[in-house]
């Protein structure tokens, strides 16, 4: 058996290694590192929760508080935006004029580049969009006022050593009430060491119509372990598949609950896989488990899937992968409630459309080195499922 084949087989088992919970209860600022926690203005009027597997939140959105409730939408967009270090200082934000000022620290998110992600989120217009990458709460904050203030912004401190975290803005006019929890205690052995099983956290959040207990849609989101060689772990494959385990097995522990008292939830596993989507073998379980990529069910041709283009160090040929986008559950894809799955395209600040990248210069000199991927699901086919 060849070598390759050897590491795929230890691969596609490494989904054995156990997922345990830690016991203590953690604050909500465990790291050192991290930037302190403080409770956003946008969620004074949430329920926030602690449990063994992290921080969760629970809020109701100004579109359902709403003495004139709007009708449900017949459509949900959902996106994820990996946005490469994304940390702009306080001070870089003019409140008054709502426009970023000149920032000349290279450790910090250029100012063009910032006002391009404004402009690619706000041209696509997502109700629901996590991001990956977040260098600070404050810097979250900037970009959800230059959003026009039209989101909830959840964000927990993860487990990233650089503080770079995953967080998730919900669009107010929503009438759904929202729970987010995070799951960044979850902690596995590793080639024989005990450390926490995701890189970043595992956001898992629920829609629910007002008044209902069962959720109508579930929504899971990380930003998996690089492609990094660790030591017994060459690019981290192992890793990465015991993460999918994982998030696998919190799909499924959710189906057994109390909530759970119709037929399926329909569910959507998101985010930066950092794998092929389309050849890791990390996937395997995932797809045996029924979850399809969404690419792949509305046949979206692999030239229109790529999401980051790598270059290698030794100057050879670049490698265009998809990294990034979403596995919906089988029951979504049996009754066919996606609408549509696609990458967008970068733009220029005036609207110009930008050709892939095909060298590493031309890749500094966008936004950030992934694709804004979107996903829209018809919320009429997913209610006729109960």
């Amino acid at each position: 058996m060849s070598f390759r084949a050897v590491w795929y087989f230890l691969a596609a088992v490494a989904i054995s290694v156990p997922v345990v919970v830690q016991e203590a209860m953690l604050d909500c600022n465990p790291h050192p590192s991290h930037t302190k926690v403080r409770r956003p203005a946008s969620l004074l009027s949430c329920e926030r929760l602690f449990e063994a597997v992290g921080p969760s939140i629970t809020l109701t959105l100004p579109g359902l508080k709403s003495s004139t409730t709007p009708p449900a939408p017949k459509k949900l967009r959902v996106g994820h935006y990996n946005l490469q270090d994304f940390k702009i200082p306080p001070e870089a934000f003019d409140g008054t004029s709502n426009e970023f000022f000149k920032i000349d620290d290279p450790s910090l998110k250029p100012a063009w580049a910032a006002r391009s992600i404004v402009r690619m989120i706000e041209s696509e217009r997502p109700d629901v969009l996590f991001l990956s990458e977040i260098g600070s709460r404050e810097s979250l904050e900037i970009l959800s006022k230059q959003l026009g203030d039209v989101f909830e912004v959840v964000m927990f401190d993860g487990n990233d050593r650089r503080g770079i975290d995953i967080a998730v803005l919900v669009r107010k006019s929503l009438p759904f009430e929202v729970s987010v929890q995070s799951h960044r205690a979850i902690g596995h052995n590793y080639l024989g060491r005990y450390v926490p099983l995701f890189s970043r956290d595992f956001l898992l959040l629920e829609l629910r119509a007002k008044g209902e207990v069962q959720p109508l849609i579930r929504l899971g989101a990380s930003h998996f372990k690089a492609m990094l060689d660790s030591s017994g772990d060459p690019a981290s494959v192992l890793k990465r598949t015991a993460q999918m385990d994982g998030a696998l097995q919190i799909f499924q522990s959710r189906r057994f609950e109390k909530t759970d008292l119709k037929p399926e939830v329909p569910e959507i596993l998101l985010g930066d896989f950092n794998s092929d989507i389309r050849t890791g073998p990390e996937f395997a379980q995932l797809r045996k488990a029924g979850f399809e990529d969404a690419f792949e069910v509305m046949k979206v041709p692999f030239a229109k899937r790529v999401t980051h283009v790598y270059f290698p160090k030794d100057g050879t040929a670049s490698i265009s992968r998809q990294l990034d986008g979403f596995f919906v559950s089988k029951l979504m894809a049996e009754k066919q409630a996606i609408l549509s799955a696609y990458v967008v395209e970068e733009q220029t600040l005036l609207g110009k459309r930008l050709p892939p990248v095909k060298t590493i210069e031309e890749r500094r000199q966008r936004a950030t080195d992934h694709s804004l991927v979107i996903v829209e699901v018809d919320l009429e086919k997913i209610k006729s499922t109960e």
